[in-house]
């Protein structure tokens, strides 16, 4: 918007790309702005291009009430199923959860009432709903209060013109109806069908039946025709279901529904409804199965130990698509489009547990910029296998506010022992549509049950801002990047750049933010790892128990430079004939203009370009001859030709080959 405004732009007109009509706006407008459904802004472009690209609009400032006509389109940010265990249907049921008038707490929104959105508001149409039903009704059992809402549901669907229906892993069996509700005239157990994976081959198909009680609930006697209306199946699928049946009073019958897949078919959803039709009334049973001929099993598969390394750039993509859940990165950008488009070509790695444990994943690091690699973790070598929301690449932790995000990991919870499959595979750039494949290491872990480990490293800073270094280390999943945050004074930053060997984090403190103070400042340091984002058992921020948080202070000095090794760490030896990298921040009240570098009283390089404004780096040769421990010395140049030292050491292994 701050673009379009220098451009010269006097109001912006926002289009949103999902079903429905468009989500207010969570940000402060700087223009006046106009917020269109996806449907009213292709309507709007289209009018502009027929008019040479432009159009004109008369903006009144009273309100207008228009008749869209719109319920029943399902939210984009709405859940959807199937379960991500058992495949079950799900969702039951629809009920509106939007744009709805709630009373609210005045202390958090300023008043009484709020329009909010989300389940919270669409559970009470339904519960209120049931109430109804059992005031009228005393005598029902809850599988026949369930029934009845469902049974007698209306249609939802899947776009804002309302002309593509919403499959029942989108919107249950449809739009709660209260009024046609109090007379269902029939019972169904189970009031809908999930009829579990057909697993096919080159050579094998398969085929599942489930069969469905009817009932008479009062007023249902009569001939009723079966139809089962097909929303989504793969190519070549066949559904049939029983073809009429009959009530009297107080009779039961059943009719079944099969789903048949040939040899071949491909990987896909089944489902729709079952109409069942007596004259203009009409009852309906919502269904699903999933057809799965895994195209993983294909490829060669490597055995995954502690670390390993692979690419998504080097060969061909073979799947595009991971289940289940079937959208971890979000809902699609449009009603046509897939929920995910991995691209990359997959790799697949399996390992062995000997005996069961409290978690067990993997972390993927890519090994340049621009690459962002997905793992998942399988239950068998099947793209339709994926264990759940905590074995996608996703942070499904409710506590972290990085919920949702990409972390590049993956892991499953209190696994039995057994064989369990990884592939990892690379999508597109959502923007700019170009490929994020690339080079990657992935590590392995077993039961991580510790925090990660901060140390500040950066003890004082010369102007109250600059780069704040941290060394964040975990023994076993590694940190999570997204998670490092650093707190002063109510500010929170989040870490500008993280290394994955070294541990050091940098945190950059931008101009937009104040400074720290002169004099001792209290910061609050928070990393947590990988195995925390998959910790989908956290109830609240108390049982974070893979988090930890660092309160530690750091100094403000303006009169004096300020020189502070980073790298090496010390920890680890350096091979003779190897390479070491050295890193230093060094500030000061005036600018530094040069960081010279020393290793055993020899120059080794000079560094005139900072990075981040104080970070020095140079990189050592090891000479062959050299072994035990060797002084490392740093010299910063400020503008004024002052000096400030440092000494650091390194010790020197023998080369290895």
């Amino acid at each position: 918007m701050e673009r379009a405004r220098r451009a010269g732009a006097i109001g912006v007109a926002l289009i949103d790309n999902r079903a429905g009509e468009p989500a207010s706006l969570p940000i402060a407008a700087t223009l006046p702005t106009l917020i269109l459904s996806d449907l009213d802004g292709r309507r709007l472009i289209d009018y502009a291009l027929s008019n040479g690209g432009a159009l004109a609009a008369r903006l009144g400032r009273g309100p207008a009430a228009l008749v869209l006509e719109r319920q029943g389109v399902v939210a984009a940010f709405s859940s959807v199923g199937p379960t991500a265990f058992g495949h079950q249907l799900k969702p039951d049921i629809s009920a509106p959860g939007v744009s709805i008038l709630s009373a609210a707490n005045a202390a958090q929104t300023g008043s009484s009432f709020a329009t909010l959105a989300g389940t919270s508001m669409a559970a009470p149409h339904v519960s209120g709903a049931a109430a109804l039903l059992l005031e009228k009704h005393p005598e029902w059992e809850p599988w026949q209060l369930k029934s009845t809402l469902m049974s007698t549901a209306t249609a939802t669907w899947k776009d804002t013109q309302r002309l593509v229906p919403a499959p029942p892993t989108l919107g249950g069996a449809g739009l709660v109806t209260v009024a046609e509700a109090a007379n269902p005239l029939l019972f169904t157990l189970p009031a809908s069908m999930s009829l579990g994976d057909l697993k096919v081959g080159a050579t094998r198909g398969a085929t599942s039946t489930g069969l469905i009680q009817v009932s008479n609930a009062s007023g249902g006697e009569g001939d009723w025709t079966v139809q089962a209306e097909v929303i989504e199946r793969p190519t070549g699928v066949l559904v049939e279901a029983t073809p009429t049946l009959t009530l009297t009073a107080g009779s039961i019958t059943e009719i079944s529904l099969t789903i048949a897949a040939p040899a071949g078919t491909p990987s896909g959803a089944v489902e729709g409804r079952l109409r069942l039709a007596r004259g203009a009334v009409e009852r309906s049973v919502p269904f699903y199965a999933f057809v799965t001929n895994p195209l993983l099993a294909s490829l060669s598969i490597t055995t995954l130990r502690a670390h390993g390394r692979g690419s998504t750039a080097d060969s061909a993509s073979v799947v595009e698509q991971y289940r289940f859940p079937s959208a971890p990165f979000g809902p699609p950008s449009s009603p046509d489009a897939q929920p995910m488009n991995e691209t990359g070509g997959e790799t697949v790695f399996r390992f062995d547990l000997p005996r069961a444990a409290i978690n067990a994943g993997v972390a993927v690091i890519p090994d340049g910029p621009g690459v962002k690699v997905d793992p998942f973790i399988l239950s068998a070598p099947d793209e339709n296998a994926v264990l759940g929301l905590a074995a996608t690449p996703v942070t499904a932790n409710g506590v972290l506010a990085t919920r949702g995000q990409r972390d590049g990991a993956a892991a499953v919870l209190f696994p039995k022992a057994g064989r369990y499959w990884v592939v990892v595979d690379s999508g597109v750039d959502s923007s700019t549509r170009r490929s994020l494949a690339g080079s990657y290491r992935i590590k392995r872990w077993v039961n991580d049950l510790q925090p990660p480990r901060l140390e500040l490293l950066t003890r004082r800073l010369a102007r109250g801002r600059g780069t704040v270094v941290v060394r964040a280390l975990d023994a076993k999943s590694g940190v999570d990047p997204l998670t490092l945050t650093l707190t002063y004074s109510n500010f929170e930053l989040a870490a500008s750049q993280y290394d994955y060997e070294t541990g050091v984090a940098l945190f950059r403190i931008p101009r937009a933010l104040p400074r720290l103070p002169r004099g001792r400042s209290r910061i609050v340091i928070r990393a947590s790892d990988h195995q925390e984002a998959k910790n989908v058992y956290a109830a609240d921020a108390g049982l974070l128990k893979n988090s930890t948080r660092l309160v530690t202070h750091i100094r403000v000095d303006e009169s004096s430079q300020h020189v502070s090794w980073l790298l090496p760490t010390g920890t680890r030896c350096v091979p003779a004939g190897g390479r070491v990298d050295f890193t230093v921040s060094a500030a000061g009240p005036s600018r530094i203009r040069a960081v010279r570098f020393k290793a055993g009283g020899k120059p080794v390089g000079l560094d005139r370009k900072a990075r981040f404004g104080d970070l020095f780096e140079t990189s050592w040769n090891v000479p062959v001859a050299a072994k035990g421990r060797v002084r490392l010395l740093a010299e910063a140049i400020d503008l004024g030709g002052r000096r400030q030292q440092r000494v650091a050491h390194v010790r020197i292994c023998k080369a290895t080959g």
